[in-house]
């Protein structure tokens, strides 16, 4: 039963954008020479298309673009191209695939180091700059930081990979030189 709960809610709303264009429908399937002046649900007439598509932007709460988009979708495959589809990239982060040195810091801290998500977050807004995040790009919110490091992609273990082949060739320098030394057991 849960998995034909999508569809029916793909379902609903297609049946919603067909409600809401439906006066644009009826309008273009009417010959050209019958159309105007066209008389709308509400008692109000009008005398352009345009006026149509503006009327059920403002009934259905969306812009003029929206309206006219629908329409195109119901011309071209009827009311299954109004039904939504889920997303091809579901379980990927935009923000990830658009910023691959954050991904791969994440994901290090994620699966190299166990760190929690909330300091993986903290630590990709305190690290802005070393990660090449633009100022004016908003960095991701809590939870999509949370979605993408539970989403258990392949593409993720191969990230913390790549982080940890990072912090080697970064750290190899200091080792060579002497500069890291082991700590030894103080007994605390």
């Amino acid at each position: 039963m849960a998995h034909l709960l999508p569809h029916r809610e793909g379902t609903r709303r297609s049946q919603s954008r067909v409600d809401m264009i439906s006066p644009l429908i009826e309008l273009c399937e009417l010959p050209k020479d019958q159309r105007f002046p066209y008389l709308l649900s509400d008692g109000k007439r009008v005398r352009t298309v345009t006026g149509v598509v503006e009327w059920c932007a403002k009934r259905g709460g969306c812009c003029t673009m929206t309206v006219w988009r629908a329409y195109a979708m119901f011309r071209k495959g009827g009311r299954r191209a109004l039904i939504s589809r889920p997303r091809k990239d579901k379980g990927a982060s935009r923000w990830f695939v658009h910023h691959k040195k954050a991904a791969i810091f994440a994901a290090y801290l994620w699966l190299g180091w166990g760190q929690t998500i909330a300091e993986i977050h903290a630590a990709i807004r305190r690290d802005r700059e070393l990660l090449e995040v633009p100022a004016a790009t908003q960095v991701p919110s809590y939870d999509t930081v949370r979605r993408w490091l539970r989403s258990n992609a392949p593409a993720l273990v191969s990230l913390a990979l790549d982080g940890q082949k990072l912090h080697r060739a970064r750290m190899t320098s200091y080792a060579k030189r002497g500069l890291l030394v082991e700590r030894k057991d103080r007994g605390l």
